[in-house]
């Protein structure tokens, strides 16, 4: 489920009801952006929700996220690419 996770952006959930849904705390801690509709706890776990049945405001806040993150763009959180990351940063004069 964690490499699913991985090689997404965004969580769509657009339930009619829940209560606080695993799947969303798991998301985030995923780093993937939250589209969901406000039912249940889910006001507790994601501030900016939608509507329920509405599917025009659904269907644009698709089409922001797939704006805001391109298509085939994987985020690799992984520690090594993190470590990666910090050590070519920290490496301001070519040195290791």
């Amino acid at each position: 489920m964690m490499e699913i996770m991985d090689s997404c952006n965004v969580l769509l959930l657009p339930s009619l009801s829940e209560g606080m849904p695993t799947v969303v705390l798991e998301a985030k801690a995923r780093g993937l952006d939250i589209i969901a509709t406000d039912v249940g706890a889910m006001s507790e776990l994601e501030e900016h929700l939608l509507q329920t049945n509405d599917p025009e405001q659904l269907a644009r806040s698709i089409r922001k996220a797939e704006m805001k993150t391109p298509s085939g763009l994987s985020r690799d959180y992984s520690w090594k690419n993190i470590a990666a990351s910090t050590l070519s940063v920290l490496d301001v004069n070519g040195e290791k």
